[in-house]
């Protein structure tokens, strides 16, 4: 099979080959980076040289903060759209990150991409230099397996130095991706798929999953950084029970108006579910005016059968805290309880400095002073 490219020079070379579908898909996508890489570097890439451990990447359901995707056939039909969230974690080895590709399968009998894209709040936002992707990602099918291969780049002119690129700290959004649902299954049964990274695909030669780092080494300027990442779970079924787990208003430790700096909150609530019962509940809190939210397991109170507790951490003076109550029934219905789209919010309050107390105690005890000798002179006059 021959496979034509629109990528310069990568049309002419592809041509001429006769390669499976699925390595031209690989190999395309390392062609066009590695034209960029050539023109922005020395073109030279590998493993060896470095110590290097795997980099950890999150595939996360921005709805429920984790990696499973629950859909219930009834609410979400065929062709209806979900977003995946791909997330880098800091391991230690992704400290000066200048690109990155990813290798994606799935059962295209269930689900099938729409659309990828990078939003402004990504990896590379506080970079310098432009970042660069190819126009589409390659797609390709086996059966029913389908893969899709994509990544992104900084266009770093006159070569990468360690220090050209990005620290990762925490956790960082790599790129976003819509999926739409392909199949419905018939009421009281389920299908399942899992979205899987690739390391290697099968005859291929090269990572297919990885980060890159400079090295500062002319010969080899470049490092590739094994990726792994747990397999996200979509399941999509037809249950009869469709109603989210009812959730009461917190009840919050120490109350709203008087937590002080660096102080933990107590949050417990009522978590009940009529159907098969509650499977998960979770706290979702953000401060001053984070876009993200934290997620927090709220855990079962022992000898009670729906109190959920979780503790916020403490926070500095005059932090604003908002949160809500997200759950789970074993049915994948989700109840949220974020007080009517206004959320429970709470502000860390100052506690009085040890001069101000000690201030204060002396105008109450001259006070009363005071007013002591103000009696006895007045007892004093009438007799």
């Amino acid at each position: 099979m021959s496979i034509t490219l629109n990528y310069g020079y990568g049309s002419i070379f592809l041509r001429r080959m006769k390669m499976p579908k699925r390595i031209v898909a690989a190999a395309s996508l390392m062609l066009l980076l590695a034209t960029i890489m050539s023109f922005a570097f020395n073109s030279h890439y590998g493993t060896a040289g470095l110590e290097l451990k795997e980099a950890t990447i999150r595939i996360i359901n921005p709805l429920s903060g984790d990696r499973h995707f629950y859909f219930n056939a009834s609410e979400h039909p065929i062709n209806s759209v979900f977003t995946v969230e791909f997330y880098i974690e800091d391991t230690g080895t992704n400290e000066d990150m200048i690109g990155w590709q990813i290798t994606l399968s799935w059962n295209i009998t269930v689900i099938n991409y729409t659309s990828v894209w990078i939003p402004p709040d990504n990896v590379f936002k506080d970079s310098s230099y432009e970042v660069i992707t190819p126009p589409n990602p390659f797609f390709e099918l086996e059966g029913d397996t389908a893969y899709l291969t994509w990544g992104a780049i900084l266009l770093i002119m006159g070569g990468a130095q360690p220090g050209d690129g990005v620290d990762v700290h925490g956790e960082a959004l790599l790129f976003k991706a819509n999926f739409k649902i392909l199949q419905q299954p018939s009421e009281g049964e389920y299908i399942q798929t899992n979205l899987a990274l690739i390391d290697m695909l099968p005859n291929s030669h090269s990572l297919d999953t990885y980060i890159l780092t400079p090295t500062g080494n002319s010969e080899q300027p470049l490092e590739k950084v094994p990726v792994s990442a747990e397999p996200a779970q979509v399941i999509i079924y037809y249950l009869i029970d469709v109603i989210p787990p009812e959730i009461s208003d917190p009840v919050q430790d120490p109350p709203p108006d008087n937590v002080k700096p660096f102080q933990n909150v107590t949050v417990t609530v009522n978590v009940t579910d009529i159907g098969e019962g509650v499977k998960n509940v979770t706290l979702w809190y953000r401060k001053n005016g984070e876009v993200r939210w934290h997620i927090l397991n709220m855990t079962p109170v022992p000898s009670t059968s729906s109190t959920y507790q979780a503790e916020i951490p403490g926070f500095e003076n005059c932090t604003w805290v908002t949160y809500k109550i997200v759950a789970y029934d074993k049915n994948g219905n989700r109840g949220v309880n974020d007080n009517e789209k206004a959320y429970f919010k709470y502000q860390v309050i100052p506690e009085f400095p040890s001069t101000i107390t000690v201030l204060l105690l002396l105008i109450a005890s001259t006070s009363l002073a005071t007013l002591a000798r103000k009696e006895r002179f007045q007892r004093d006059i009438r007799q």
